[in-house]
């Protein structure tokens, strides 16, 4: 079960992780910072929005370690209306990403995360995949999660 104790800031306010995740299924799009490539990676998450939710997934998360209006901005400058299916959140103090075991050292950013896409039920993370480059989008593209959650569907039915 995911942590109570972790805060995240989203555009609604701070919410504990098990208040953002409790109750249904969620993807988390992890971006390192909000440049070229990860623009590519969101608009994988923009585009196939819809099929993850027809999958069962409710919320499509896309989180950067910044403040949730500094993503929120970021998402619709890039995408305007389009981005209206995902939702920005802030790991504004790195805690999440800490948790995860995905923050980079990085001296001109002390805290950065790797590029990763979780997959998470009810709080239970079922599925994390982390690019070995930040610079690629290979492994945590919306492609590969959705094939993964449907995977993951065949197992338990």
């Amino acid at each position: 079960m995911m942590r109570g104790d972790i805060k995240l800031d989203t555009t609604a306010g701070t919410k504990t992780l098990r208040e953002l995740l409790k109750g249904h299924i969620t993807v988390i799009c992890g971006l390192p910072d909000m440049g070229k490539v990860c623009e590519e990676h969101v608009k994988g998450y923009i585009d196939l929005a819809d099929a993850l939710k027809d999958e069962g997934v409710k919320k499509v998360v896309v989180m950067a370690v910044d403040k949730a209006s500094v993503v929120d901005g970021w998402l619709k400058e890039k995408y305007g209306d389009a981005c209206s299916g995902v939702e920005a959140v802030g790991d504004d103090i790195g805690a999440f990403t800490r948790m995860l075991g995905v923050n980079i050292n990085d001296p001109d950013r002390p805290q950065k995360t790797q590029r990763f896409s979780v997959l998470i039920d009810n709080g239970i993370l079922l599925k994390m995949k982390v690019e070995e480059s930040c610079g690629k989008v290979k492994d945590t593209d919306a492609e590969s999660i959705l094939g993964v959650f449907r995977d993951l569907k065949t197992l338990i039915a």
